[in-house]
């Protein structure tokens, strides 16, 4: 019953007891949805934690990935450049005679440059993946992709000393073969030697001369060559010794070219090995056609058998 204060009617109604019943349940059952939902709204602010957190984790792997991806790279490139320097030296090695001592000739006729392994050749860059998510790797690996980065700078930096090593290599054959092409090492004409270097009788009356250098006979008008890469600094008429050439090799090398019937390079005129600077002739004081050649080391008259190979 409800009985208002005022002077209205009195209102009055019955509820069944089934109805009761029925409203204390759907009561009951709210309550329990509610504590249901409670649990489930606390359980997903704790998810969306751990999912923040996950996604730090993943961008700092993707930033690990991209960073091992990019020096992946770098140390192909050095690769390149260690097998393209490597080829170089192989090829000078086997175009030029033996290497100079100390320059590490048996390291580089031994060492072959170490091959980038499958999984670093395999590495790229992560890229985002659909709907903005970001690609990862499990969150146990981070640690291994920091261990392959250190990993990576320590080869790195041995690349870059083995690369200093072979570029240092490499001048030093250079210098070796501008020295030994350089150096005078082959027969100024083929032929007969008919004197050679040192004391001997005198060909034009009694008594001992001193020969500085070797007479090579060989039939008038065959060619002579250079016997080494070099600057000619002298060309013409030189006493006894009638039309001569003499060439500047530099690192202290100098040879004589003498009698010959013809001359065909100039003063100035750079010359390489083997080529042809005169021909056999008889002129100055000759008994007969040949060439007088000589080697001068360091500005001494010096055996020039020692620098003649057939």
């Amino acid at each position: 019953m409800v009985i208002p204060h005022s002077e209205q009617a009195v209102i009055s109604f019955r509820l069944p007891l089934i109805l009761l019943q029925a409203l204390s349940v759907l009561l009951i059952v709210f309550f329990i949805l509610l504590l249901v939902f409670g649990k489930y709204y606390s359980d997903m602010l704790g998810s969306m934690d751990e999912l923040k957190e996950l996604r730090i984790v993943t961008r700092q792997q993707r930033q690990q990935i991209n960073d091992l991806a990019a020096e992946a790279r770098v140390m192909q490139d050095s690769m390149e450049r260690l097998r393209e320097l490597d080829q170089q030296l192989r090829e000078m090695m086997r175009m030029g005679s033996a290497a100079p001592t100390g320059a590490g000739s048996a390291t580089i006729a031994s060492w072959q440059p170490a091959q980038t392994s499958t999984a670093v050749a395999d590495i790229r860059p992560l890229e985002r993946g659909g709907g903005g998510e970001l690609s990862a790797i499990g969150v146990d690996k981070i640690e291994q992709v920091r261990q392959i980065l250190a990993e990576l700078e320590s080869v790195k930096d041995e690349m870059v000393v083995r690369e200093e090593s072979l570029e240092n290599l490499r001048k030093k054959l250079v210098e070796h073969q501008a020295a030994q092409a350089h150096t005078p090492s082959v027969w100024p004409v083929q032929g007969q030697v008919s004197s050679y270097y040192g004391y001997r009788r005198s060909p034009f009356g009694s008594g001992q001369e001193f020969h500085p250098g070797v007479d090579i006979a060989a039939p008038y008008g065959t060619p002579v060559v250079a016997t080494a890469d070099g600057k000619v600094s002298f060309v013409g008429w030189r006493g006894a010794y009638g039309r001569a050439v003499i060439i500047d090799h530099g690192y202290g090398y100098r040879t004589m070219y003498g009698h010959n019937s013809k001359t065909v390079v100039n003063v100035g005129q750079t010359v390489k090995k083997g080529q042809i600077i005169a021909y056999v002739g008889s002129s100055g004081r000759s008994t007969g056609p040949h060439v007088h050649y000589e080697v001068h080391v360091n500005g001494t008259t010096t055996n020039p058998w020692r620098y003649m190979s057939r």
